[in-house]
């Protein structure tokens, strides 16, 4: 069986912890890496089984009719193959393995999302040929799996995988780590950090770091690091200023909101606080790095004007 059940700890590495791993690797929107891809074969691998184990419930001797069928449609719709390369097993792990090994000699560098297409396949065909198929618990699951692993997709309740971010989101983040900023890129990096944790991401976490980026750098702006995010932004309000401060507000608000919740001063990690997904904390860390990029520019401009 593919799925290995010995649980490993995750170990971040010094490329992690010190912020030299790129942004696009974190969240994978154009590749995938090896811990990535493993969690869309387990995905392939937990589809597979669902369909051996329920011929079985079914019919008193195990026929392999339906997963012939599925590997004639996978060959023909994944992989391209024509029939008379097609290669028929008998039970699902011979099966996944023949899948596997198929996918691995037909994929190149440049073909990664076949992966996805795998997954995405397999679960439309089990949904239109098995009534009992729990589909909102599978693409529950896949979700789980694929977040884990830094996957910028996500699947839908029509099966289809959408992107949960883009390059430019990436490039505002990777662009916000090297801002001028002493601070800022300190927190970006935790932010990114606590995404990478693949054993238990912590979204709640990235959300703070983020605001905390934001944070650090109305500090250095009007030079007093003793202000929080709050009482910055209204000091910044009294400055005659070339930027449009309205265009700021939601941050405030933003910091207002996660503060009185209990995100911030190390309670990020409470039980009774509303644990925030992958998306949302994305969102969050892309209009965080959106804001500290545009403060640079305008840095020079904010800290001279009376």
């Amino acid at each position: 069986m593919f799925i290995n059940k010995i649980k490993k700890e995750y170990i971040m590495l010094f490329s992690e912890r010190n912020g030299y791993l790129p942004a696009n690797r974190i969240i994978q929107i154009d590749a995938i890496d090896d811990d990535l891809k493993n969690g869309l074969l387990n995905c392939l691998y937990t589809s597979i089984e669902f369909m051996e184990n329920n011929d079985r419930q079914i019919k008193e001797k195990f026929e392999i009719s339906c997963l012939k069928d599925f590997h004639k449609d996978f060959n023909i719709h994944i992989l391209n193959f024509t029939p008379d390369t097609f290669r028929v097993e008998s039970f699902s792990d011979e099966l996944f393995r023949s899948l596997k090994r198929d996918l691995e000699e037909k994929l190149s560098s440049n073909c990664w999302y076949l992966y996805y297409d795998a997954v995405e396949f397999s679960i439309k065909w089990i949904n239109n040929n098995f009534v009992d198929f729990n589909l909102e618990s599978s693409i529950s699951d896949i979700n789980n799996i694929i977040s884990r692993y830094g996957s910028g997709y996500r699947m839908s309740n029509s099966i289809e995988f959408f992107p949960i971010c883009n390059q430019e989101s990436l490039d505002t983040i990777e662009k916000a780590r090297n801002t001028n900023f002493a601070q800022a890129p300190y927190y970006i990096n935790k932010a990114l950090n606590a995404m990478k944790n693949k054993d238990s991401p912590d979204y709640n976490s990235v959300i703070s770091e983020s605001i905390n980026a934001v944070e650090s750098c109305f500090k250095k702006i009007i030079g007093e690091d003793n202000k929080t995010l709050g009482a910055a932004f209204k000091q910044l309000k009294s400055k005659n200023t070339n930027i449009c401060l309205e265009f700021l507000e939601p941050f405030n608000t933003i910091y207002g909101y996660i503060s009185n919740v209990g995100l911030r001063h190390g309670k990020a990690n409470n039980d009774k606080i509303k644990k925030y997904s992958n998306s949302e904390a994305i969102f969050i860390l892309t209009n965080c790095s959106a804001l500290i990029n545009y403060l640079s520019v305008h840095q020079n401009d904010i800290s001279t004007a009376k």
